[in-house]
């Protein structure tokens, strides 16, 4: 019997050090361009290979050239995921420096059929992995 826990021990270990059923997708992205950079952590859950929760962290930061523009881009921003927030998700964008920082949050069971359709947010693991490395994400 403790052969038995010791190797059911063991076993539940190396599926935590390594990661087996894990049900998170985490992908980064960095771009710099023109004296502006971004930085991108988005993080999907899945439950029962679905989509059931996605939460975006967004650090947007421009040159002391741009910091005049610092609230139009705040603007920008806000309205660009305003079909997150009609949809049930949540936004929130605030300002430091020069540097812009986004959160987004989306509960996909707070969500009715009709809003997960419109925000087009579904796929297995694999296949929203897939989709994200296309766009440029690198995923773990």
């Amino acid at each position: 019997m403790k052969k038995v826990l010791m190797s059911l021990l063991a076993i539940s270990l190396a599926f935590i050090l390594t990661g087996c059923g894990n049900d998170t997708l985490t992908c980064t992205m960095s771009e710099s361009e023109d004296g502006m950079q971004t930085s991108q952590e988005l993080k999907v859950n899945f439950s029962k290979d679905e989509v059931s929760k996605v939460n975006l962290k967004m650090d947007f930061t421009v040159g002391d050239e741009y910091s005049d523009y610092m609230s139009f881009y705040k603007n920008l921003l806000e309205s660009q995921f305003e079909d997150v927030t009609d949809n049930g998700g949540k936004v929130d964008v605030t300002q430091e420096g020069n540097t812009l920082k986004l959160d987004l949050s989306i509960d996909m069971n707070d969500l009715s059929e009709e809003q997960k359709t419109n925000l087009d947010l579904s796929g297995t693991k694999e296949s929203v992995r897939s989709q994200l490395e296309e766009e440029g994400y690198t995923c773990k």
